[in-house]
């Protein structure tokens, strides 16, 4: 993810320096530097906080993901903290958009998949939903085998 980060800043100052627009630029730049900057150091937050911040980053980076593929992994992570960031402050509803979007997402990587089934069980099983949960916990448990956790 570091990696794709770095790629991403490059791409964006390369960028810059062909548009003469300095202000939005260097209001677009620091953008991406604050959102790189805060997966590679998260904070600690409230949930209401996590979630408000996850918010902005996830429209923001939204605006830019035409541009490249490469925002796409950041966006992914940014609604897998989200969807958690919700469940923990009882927005399981919520938290739900982001976990299928997750599982769609995610169809081929395994741990990330293992995440959303595991996010979105504990989301129907915080709104009383135990038939749905435990289809998904039927599958997580598929997924992971003899893995208790």
């Amino acid at each position: 993810v570091r990696g794709e980060q770095s790629k991403i800043l490059q791409w964006f100052q390369e960028q810059q320096s062909e548009d003469e627009e300095a202000l939005s630029s260097s209001a677009e730049s620091s953008f991406f530097q604050e959102v790189i900057q805060a997966e590679a150091h998260p904070s600690e937050s409230s949930p209401k906080q996590l979630v408000e911040r996850y918010n902005r980053d996830v429209i923001q980076m939204q605006k830019y993901q035409h541009l490249t593929g490469l925002l796409d992994s950041i966006i992914v992570d940014l609604r897998s903290k989200r969807a958690a960031a919700l469940l923990l402050n009882g927005d399981a509803e919520e938290c739900l958009e982001d976990t299928r979007f997750l599982l769609e997402k995610n169809a081929d990587s395994s741990n990330s998949k293992i995440e959303g089934f595991k996010l979105h069980s504990k989301a129907l099983i915080q709104l009383g939903r135990m038939k749905e949960a435990g289809e998904y916990l039927g599958k997580l448990k598929i997924l992971c085998g003899e893995d208790k956790e």
